[in-house]
């Protein structure tokens, strides 16, 4: 069985490991394929957000890709995302 951690490369498995933990979570399901509004009504349930809202995550995920790119440029690597 394949792990994320098993399908990436250390410097992206890294990166990831340094966000934030609520710009993570939003930023995973929604590369897993989830729309905004399931992801805020995931992250609701989960307890990660205090009202449904999903500007809350759509705010979450632009950070979250904005901090992977400068981490991931910081290490050398430049790839449109």
């Amino acid at each position: 069985l394949l792990t994320l951690a098993d399908s990436i490369s250390d410097e992206l498995y890294s990166a990831l490991l340094s966000l934030q933990p609520l710009r993570l979570s939003a930023f995973v399901l929604q590369i897993q394929g989830y729309s905004i509004e399931e992801i805020t009504r995931i992250e609701y349930e989960r307890g990660n957000l205090s009202k449904c809202s999903d500007d809350i995550i759509k705010n979450r995920i632009f950070w979250a890709r904005k901090d992977l790119k400068e981490i991931l440029i910081s290490h050398g690597i430049k790839r449109k995302m």
